[in-house]
C-alpha cells in the first residue's frame, strides 16, 4: 500500500523472486536475487508490464542478537511504456526479539535515470515458522520529495 507521485493511494505491483546463496565470503553471507514485478497494482501505481530486477545481497551476524545487511540492485521499470534503468541500495540493522521474531531498521535509496533520488526509512517485523518459512510486515516513510510519503507491505519467503 503506497501513495503515488500524483497523490494516488493503493496497492502497487507485486513481485516474485528467487534467491541463490553464493556462499560465505570471509564473515559475510552473499546472495543474488532475480525478481520480476507483476502488473497487479492499481491505476497510477502499476507499470502495466513485467519488470525485471537483479539484486546482490550481503549480510553478517554482529552478535547473537544483531545483524547487518545490505543490497545493491539494478532495476528496469517500465515508465510511460518505455523501459528505464535505476539502481538502488540499502543498509539494514536487524535484531532478534525472540526465538521466532525479529525486527529491522533500514535506509534505502533508489536512483533513476531521470528524476530525483528517492530515500526512505523502512522498518518491519519478521516471524519464522520452522527453518524454511518466514513472513514479514513492514512500513516506510519517505525522507525526501522524490520518495513516496509512506508505504505498507508484507512478504513471505520459502527456503527449499
Amino acid at each position: 500500500w503506497t501513495e503515488g507521485a500524483e497523490g494516488e493511494t493503493g496497492f502497487s505491483d507485486c513481485a516474485l523472486g528467487l534467491k541463490y546463496q553464493l556462499g560465505p565470503w570471509a564473515d559475510w553471507d552473499l546472495g543474488v536475487i532475480g525478481m520480476l514485478s507483476l502488473p497487479t497494482g492499481e491505476l497510477g501505481l502499476t507499470s502495466d508490464a513485467v519488470d525485471p530486477r537483479l539484486v546482490l545481497t550481503c549480510g553478517r551476524e554482529l552478535s547473537d542478537r544483531f545483524s547487518l545487511s545490505g543490497q545493491w540492485a539494478g532495476n528496469w521499470p517500465t515508465v510511460d511504456d518505455s523501459r528505464q534503468f535505476q539502481w538502488s541500495t540499502s543498509l539494514s540493522l536487524g535484531m532478534a526479539i525472540a526465538s521466532r521474531w525479529g525486527t529491522f531498521l533500514e535506509v534505502q535509496a533508489e536512483v533513476p535515470d531521470e528524476g530525483g533520488t528517492a530515500a526512505v526509512l523502512h522498518h518491519g517485523y519478521t516471524c519464522r515458522f520452522g527453518n524454511n518459512f518466514q513472513i514479514d510486515f513492514h512500513g516506510a516513510v519517505g525522507l525526501n520529495r522524490s520518495a513516496p510519503d509512506f508505504l505498507l507491505g508484507g512478504g513471505a519467503a520459502w527456503r527449499f
